[in-house]
């Protein structure tokens, strides 16, 4: 296989669905699906009984359907290596289930990937225009990318190649249930001398029509806004700077004894 996909789901059921229908269609390479649930809400029953349910869609692409559904809430970072202790190929991949991709995105990521080794982590851009335009083309041979420097790649879709993940391993569980997980993974990339980087032109598109409850809004606004985790990040950059650190093993995880089903 050439990718291990972990995909973090948010108890939206009708997203749910139609994300890995997507996924089904437009991966174009060897891949085997790892489906997390943390168990956080009233609707968890619901989409959990869709994913048990849940079988391949004769797509010879995806090799293999593994599924983590979690007794408990482990966050974004514990969710997401919940199912990365179980990935299996040396490429690994962090997609969110709101998040949907262009056709054959698996091979254009996989190119840029293979031929700028200077890349650390690579995404599909999902990220609000004015940002987008801050953000400088890079060309390299074939490739065009846009470089995003010390910037993290979203968390919503990040690509991890060998040369990072053997180097860096997991997310840092220590922001809670949501935070900074994935800027500090863009920081500890960045520190290793490797570049931030997204997929040009081809964009990936965030579904937003289900509007979420306005407590999720206010709660969200306050881990940014969060003078303990704002500290803790800055703690942990100073740290990665002087290059401690920047490795995380399976011992630091909190919970390590994630069932298949």
């Amino acid at each position: 296989m050439k990718l291990s996909i972990v995909s973090l789901n948010y108890n939206r059921l009708e997203y749910t669905k139609r994300h890995l229908e997507r996924l089904f269609l437009t991966t174009d390479m060897p891949s085997e699906l790892i489906i997390v649930s943390n168990h956080d809400c009233a609707q968890s029953a619901e989409v959990r009984s869709y994913i048990k349910q849940f079988k391949s869609k004769n797509n010879g692409n995806i090799k293999q359907i593994k599924k983590v559904l979690n007794n408990k809430n482990y966050g974004v970072a514990g969710g997401r290596n919940s199912g990365l202790i179980h990935s299996e190929a040396k490429i690994k991949m962090v997609i969110d289930d709101d998040i949907l991709l262009p056709k054959n995105w698996t091979s254009k990521i996989l190119h840029l990937l293979k031929v700028v080794d200077k890349i650390g982590l690579a995404g599909y851009c999902v990220e609000k225009e004015r940002a987008v335009k801050t953000y400088k083309l890079k060309t390299y041979r074939d490739c065009v990318f846009m470089n995003k420097g010390m910037a993290n790649v979203g968390g919503a879709c990040m690509v991890i190649p060998h040369r990072t993940w053997s180097r860096l391993g997991y997310f840092n569980e220590d922001y809670g249930v949501f935070g900074f997980e994935d800027a500090d993974y863009g920081v500890r990339t960045w520190n290793l001398g490797l570049l931030n980087a997204y997929v040009y032109p081809e964009r990936g598109t965030q579904m937003k029509d289900l509007e979420p409850p306005k407590e999720y809004k206010i709660w969200k606004k306050g881990i940014y806004d969060s003078p303990r985790l704002r500290k803790l990040y800055a703690d942990n950059l100073l740290k990665y700077h002087s290059k401690k650190g920047l490795f995380i093993g399976e011992k630091k995880l909190r919970n390590k004894c994630f069932d298949l089903h």
